[in-house]
């Protein structure tokens, strides 16, 4: 099984109406735009049984560009009638539509708009990719070495990318990370198609999938998000597993709130991350937890001459929110109002709380 940990999202509105910019002609920005007059789209996975596998949820962000948020089919959430249920048990019993009104309520923003995508939908858009890019922040490892990925770049064969991620779906440990990694890389390979190939495979994609959209409306909206070199943010729904029989992911609501606010409110705030230790790789390490958040994050990587005890999270007068925040993603660190520092700026410096048992 893998083991590593997944990477760990009140947002008041969000836009309606998404603006498309491409340079394929009018028309196609139409239909793009027609698309999104409901709210954001959401993407059910499911597998040969039609049992929800995958969730992804696309919107655009108020500066240009799509983010897509990756969420584990596993994740409970508040239902209109039934009160808290799986998500896949919400598609299993009601449909796309009531599992579009879930998403909806647990990331608070609207989402009018839905396609069911499949094992074809999958194999062929990966097809189309030589290999496809698992950018990981950290070296990440299995038990028994089905999946081994290095910092960085780690190109992988489409069939070994496409059996991860379904097995990630099952992974309690591991599954949100590989998900995320999987659209992520997936979505840059996409991007480098020119139109003239892009064009033809999103409404081929789109002939594969359920939707209330029609097909023309559908693949337009494929290309122009991955299309001619762009490419949206993959960001991961912050969760924690909840053991058990019947185990589950349960959302982080402070987290959750944070990145789905995203750049609109995350990059208002300075954070930089110090090593207050002797030990190497701490900063970048939390770092990786932090990047979700979407701050505008420095690192100071070098090993400290004094060594902390405990980690710090000094913040100014309009960041204790935020702070409380990093707090919870990082597990760790004391909350310090520091009077000096500019309004909405965070200092963490990393102390020997944080360094691995097997380091220490």
């Amino acid at each position: 099984m893998i083991i590593f940990a997944g990477l760990a999202l009140s947002i008041t509105a969000f836009a309606t109406i998404f603006w498309l910019e491409r340079s394929r002609g009018a028309q196609d920005v139409a239909a793009g735009y027609q698309a999104y007059e409901g709210g954001a789209l959401l993407f059910a996975g499911v597998d040969p049984d039609g049992a929800l596998n995958q969730v992804l949820v696309l919107v655009s962000e108020d500066e240009g560009g799509f983010s897509i948020y990756t969420i584990p089919a596993r994740t409970i959430a508040a239902t209109e009638s039934a009160g808290f249920q799986r998500l896949d048990t919400v598609m299993a019993d009601s449909g796309p539509g009531s599992l579009a009104d879930t998403v909806a309520g647990l990331l608070q923003i609207p989402i009018g708009r839905y396609a069911v995508f499949n094992d074809q939908t999958l194999e062929k858009a990966a097809g189309k990719a030589e290999t496809i890019n698992f950018q990981a922040d950290q070296p990440l490892e299995t038990a028994g070495g089905e999946v081994s990925l290095t910092a960085g770049d780690n190109l992988v064969a489409p069939d070994t990318a496409l059996s991860w991620l379904k097995a990630s779906a099952t992974d309690a440990q591991a599954g949100p990370t590989i998900q995320a990694l999987f659209f992520q890389g997936l979505s840059q390979a996409l991007a480098s198609l020119p139109a003239d190939e892009m064009d033809p495979l999103a409404a081929e994609l789109a002939g594969t999938m359920d939707s209330n959209l029609g097909p023309g409306e559908l693949a337009a909206l494929i290309a122009s998000v991955v299309g001619s070199g762009r490419q949206p943010g993959v960001w991961p729904l912050p969760v924690r597993y909840v053991g058990g029989e019947d185990w589950y992911f349960e959302p982080v609501p402070d987290q959750v709130a944070a990145l789905v606010q995203g750049s609109s409110a995350g990059a208002l705030f300075d954070l930089q991350i110090r090593n207050g230790t002797e030990t190497t790789g701490l900063v970048e390490a939390a770092a990786a937890k932090l990047a979700p958040l979407r701050y505008n994050i420095a690192q100071d990587p070098a090993p400290s001459e004094v060594n902390y005890d405990h980690t710090q999270i000094r913040c100014g007068s309009e960041a204790l929110a935020e702070c409380r925040v990093v707090h919870d993603t990082l597990e760790a660190g004391t909350i310090i109002k520091d009077e000096s520092l500019d309004k909405q700026r965070i200092i963490v410096i990393i102390g020997r709380d944080m360094v691995p048992a097997g380091e220490q």
